[in-house]
């Protein structure tokens, strides 16, 4: 490529960024002539958002936080080898896995047994999940389904709901937890400090009582349910064992009141027979006493590895009446109007220009 074309390139380049610079300016200045229109729209947009701020319920946030106890290693490290003896399965106790309990928190299981206790809300005793239905107006939203008209729940939790109650229980359930594929944001939020390992249950709800009671009954079914799953097979062995003992207790019992008996019927002189069956009463006593002791010895140390295996949940915060709403963002709200307004009125008169200047390029044939 000769010297001469490489320069016709540049002087090119030079020419087209210099126009597209005059481009902008003249953009700018187009604007800004129409500036009182842009700024018209923006603080009309502003006004529209505030007013959809103010027309929003005030909402209260509950919040709980509390920690799992993780002291149990080092006990359970000393009792390692007892367990082996016994041939007692067992993991590691302090493992307690965080995002596992923000799972359950958020689970079905959690949220129906949560909504299913009764509490007391603006002065009116019932179920979590009737005083949300009331709360929420959900009734003048089922006006057109005639199989929710004026529905409320009348008994309590059951493993077979009828397919209404299904239907309902699904909403409420995803009002809770909210729909993350259609980002609705849920009335409960869960998380918890990854250098603490403080975890914390929030529910925001147009109802100060409401929001206290429902993080209440959630954190007290999630730590009641995480305990029972994590204690499951050392509380079976524990079950087993009070079994075998006192199985063996009532024979150990009888053998030495079968034994005492005889005794006191002999009053003295046995005959053959009767001596072969005390001598027989006595092995069985000596042998039942020994097994006895055993069990006892093993119940004991089950007991102590269930005791040291149980996870402790334990609250740092509970929330407490009355909570404070929360402020509304109306200095936000309105920016984040102003800046939408600004940007669609601009886009508009850009829009407008171009559309002028391609029709007066290429005029339409008439």
């Amino acid at each position: 490529m000769s010297e001469y074309h490489k320069k016709d390139l540049i002087e090119d380049d030079e020419i087209t960024l210099k126009e597209f610079i005059i481009k902008i300016q003249e953009y700018g200045t187009y604007l800004w002539l129409r500036k009182n229109y842009i700024i018209g729209v923006g603080l009309f947009m502003a006004a529209v958002f505030l007013l959809q701020t103010y027309l929003k319920p005030t909402i209260y946030s509950a919040n709980l936080t509390f920690m799992v106890n993780e002291d149990e290693g080092s006990s359970l490290g000393a009792a390692a080898a007892i367990l082996g003896q016994f041939g007692f399965g067992g993991g590691n106790a302090s493992e307690y896995n965080l995002d596992k309990i923000v799972s359950l928190a958020g689970s079905r299981r959690i949220i129906q047994a949560a909504i299913f206790e009764k509490e007391n809300i603006k002065g009116e005793r019932d179920y979590i999940i009737n005083h949300l239905i009331e709360i929420y107006d959900w009734h003048s939203k089922w006006h057109n389904d005639t199989m929710l008209t004026n529905f409320l729940f009348e008994e309590g939790l059951s493993t077979e709901f009828s397919n209404r109650e299904n239907k309902v229980l699904k909403i409420i359930y995803r009002q809770i937890v909210g729909d993350k594929e259609k980002d609705i944001d849920g009335l409960l939020d869960v998380g918890y400090n990854e250098v603490t390992g403080i975890l914390k249950l929030s529910v925001y709800s147009a109802s100060d009582e409401l929001s206290i009671a429902l993080v209440n009954s959630v954190y007290e079914k999630l730590s009641a349910f995480y305990i029972s799953q994590s204690t499951e097979k050392q509380q079976i062995t524990v079950n087993n064992l009070k079994f075998r003992a006192d199985s063996v207790e009532q024979i150990l019992k009888s053998s030495e009141y079968e034994l005492a008996r005889l005794q006191d019927n002999s009053q003295g002189f046995l005959l053959r027979k009767s001596q072969l069956t005390k001598d027989q009463l006595t092995r069985r006593v000596q042998v039942l006493t020994i097994l006895f002791g055993e069990i006892l010895k093993n119940l004991s140390t089950s007991e102590f590895l269930l005791k040291n295996a149980t996870p402790f949940f334990q609250v740092v915060d509970m929330p407490i009446s009355p909570i404070s709403p929360m402020p509304k963002k109306y200095f936000k709200r309105s920016i984040v109007g102003v800046v939408i307004g600004v940007l669609i009125s601009s886009v508009f008169w850009i829009g407008l220009k171009l559309y002028r200047e391609i029709m007066e390029v290429h005029p339409s044939n008439e």
